[in-house]
């Protein structure tokens, strides 16, 4: 949005039809193309001088709707914009479109959706704007285009230390990966189009760079090592994948991760030290890293999913109400609800029920339990058991209440 204002408009930043579109749902190019005269009106912004709302003036919203016409009239000529393209889209052809009469057609029109006999031809534009893509060249390559585009920053992508949580470190390698616009590396099958080879075999340096950063492990760093002299991030990734997925580790993590998934519970016999909530959360985190290790055949039914974590959770009878009134729906005839509507339902009930617990007691003192969680996810960094101190207060009954909890 920054450039379309800045260097399309030749607005300055922090003009109010920048601010307006900031503050409005329509994120990227492709939302803009959704507004009509009706949403054009509702645009406001919060003005810097006084905090107040303000909706665009008249004169704003003539400049912001010529634009979503402009954007329209490329279209037609078949070469639309996207967020790749549009950063090479420069002031001028904006201002010829502007002052064309073509302008003042599709403006009519744009008002009057309803209103305009559509046999009747527009007017023709100069040349310069009726070119198509066929014979456009464009200012700049592909790798020009990325290079402006939003900094890629290394810091952000996450260090792997221990295979052991490689299902945790794939999620937020990819999830940076994309945000980056640099996911057609961790894509195996991904083969660049001769005009965007220069781009990949950048992007390509720039992850086995986040490699050499990140990867800690002995066996990652020795897969990346192999890779070194042709940078080759995008088949060192597919080979770090493979091992994580359908190595003989990943065989041992994904039996260990079957056994905890049947059989962890919560109750005053359970390890679990944080809250009913923290568990099923967890619980269904290692459900996700089991699924992505497993192939089709080993994954859990919805069925079966619902019943391990039903049996999980058992113990405590305000969670086990949850399964138990799925049960007595379904023998009087209704259909039985999915793992996903259980698992909603299920959380819902917990923070109930944790809320109903962290209230029974009288807040007298203060006791923190982060030293006897084993798992650092469990619980958030405020989470503590309220305990009232007297003669008969044991290590016992703390242990006890942070156990149900």
């Amino acid at each position: 949005m920054k450039h379309i204002v800045t260097q399309v408009m030749g607005l300055v930043e922090d003009h109010p039809i920048h601010l307006a579109l900031k503050r409005s749902p329509y994120c990227d190019v492709h939302d803009l193309f959704a507004i009509d005269e009706i949403q054009l009106h509702t645009f406001q912004y919060e003005d810097t001088t006084t905090g107040n709302i303000e909706t665009l003036n008249a004169c704003y919203m003539n400049v912001l709707r010529a634009f979503l016409m402009f954007m329209q009239y490329r279209a037609e000529c078949g070469d639309p914009f996207n967020n790749t393209n549009i950063l090479i889209v420069e002031q001028a052809p904006f201002t010829e479109y502007h002052s064309s009469t073509r302008f003042h057609y599709d403006q009519h029109v744009f008002k009057n959706p309803t209103s305009v006999d559509h046999s009747a031809s527009p007017p023709t534009m100069p040349q310069s704007l009726n070119k198509k893509p066929s014979t456009y060249i464009p200012k700049y390559t592909p790798l020009e285009i990325w290079q402006r585009g939003a900094r890629r920053d290394a810091d952000k992508f996450p260090i792997l230390s221990d295979d052991r949580y490689n299902a945790d470190w794939h999620r937020s390698f990819e999830i940076q990966a994309t945000a980056q616009d640099l996911s057609n590396v961790l894509n195996p099958n991904y083969k660049p189009p001769s005009s965007e080879e220069a781009l990949f075999k950048k992007q390509n340096e720039f992850i086995f760079s986040v490699f050499d950063r990140v990867i800690k492990t002995d066996h990652c760093c020795s897969i990346v090592k192999d890779y070194a002299d042709k940078k080759d991030a995008q088949k060192a990734y597919a080979e770090i994948l493979e091992y994580h997925t359908q190595s003989r580790g990943a065989d041992i993590e994904s039996s260990q991760l079957m056994a905890y998934l049947t059989t962890a519970k919560l109750g005053p016999t359970s390890s679990w030290k944080g809250t009913t909530k923290g568990f099923i959360l967890h619980w269904y985190r290692q459900l996700k890293n089991f699924e992505r290790m497993a192939t089709e055949d080993d994954k859990f039914s919805d069925n079966h999913k619902l019943t391990m974590l039903g049996n999980a959770v058992a113990p405590i009878p305000e969670l086990n109400a949850v399964k138990d009134q799925n049960a007595m729906h379904t023998a009087h005839g209704a259909k039985s609800i999915t793992f996903d509507t259980y698992y909603s339902l299920l959380l819902s009930a917990a923070t109930a029920y944790d809320h109903q617990l962290q209230n029974a007691v009288p807040p007298r003192h203060q006791v923190r339990f982060h030293d006897l969680v084993t798992h650092d996810d469990q619980i958030p960094d405020n989470d503590f058991v309220d305990v009232e101190f007297d003669s008969t207060t044991t290590i016992d009954v703390i242990n006890a209440h942070a156990t149900l909890q």
